[in-house]
């Protein structure tokens, strides 16, 4: 049981003793006294008794219940909880290490084909040469024939209008020329 109940039952146990010194006093008065209530006084003192025992075994069993419960958390619930954390953590180390052995055995294998295609190369551009090399580019780049020139443009009219390719030097036409010269 949590605490919150165990000490209700404690409250009720104290308020219990304190009602029954009260009714001991009010009975001891009156017997004294030799009252006619006497009895009664006797009765209620005998029910506090009782109400007093009650309390207290309540309290005893609440006391016992915590206990139980206590015990029960820390001697099985606890270590239960520890052991399988135990073992999930066991378990995502595992898994962590699988995953990062992989990561390493994929990038040794990565760095194998780096390296044999580096060699590859070096090899390559040590095979290279160059007098060779600058034979096959003239070769390469030798036109059959003879090389000509390509013809200059030529003015062609707007279609619809039949013009001739002579300049224009009437007006604002003559200006423009003026002006880009």
């Amino acid at each position: 049981m949590t605490d919150h109940v165990r000490s209700q039952a404690q409250s009720k146990y104290q308020s219990a003793c304190t009602d029954l010194e009260a009714a001991r006093q009010k009975h001891q008065s009156l017997v004294a006294s030799s009252d006619k209530h006497a009895d009664r006084a006797l009765k209620s003192f005998q029910a506090a008794q009782s109400t007093v025992a009650e309390c207290k075994n309540a309290l005893l069993l609440e006391i016992e219940i915590s206990n139980a419960v206590k015990e029960k958390t820390y001697r099985v619930d606890l270590p239960d909880f520890e052991d399988r954390l135990e073992t999930f953590h066991y378990a995502a180390l595992g898994a962590l290490h699988s995953v990062i052995r992989s990561a390493v055995d994929l990038q040794a294998t990565h760095l194998d084909k780096l390296r044999a295609s580096v060699e590859q190369t070096a090899q390559t551009v040590a095979a290279v040469d160059l007098a060779k090399d600058i034979e096959v580019f003239v070769a390469g780049n030798r036109r059959v024939g003879a090389w000509s020139e390509p013809d200059g443009w030529s003015w062609e009219p707007a279609e619809g209008f039949y013009e001739v390719g002579t300049w224009a030097t009437e007006g604002s036409a003559k200006v423009v020329l003026q002006n880009r010269a």
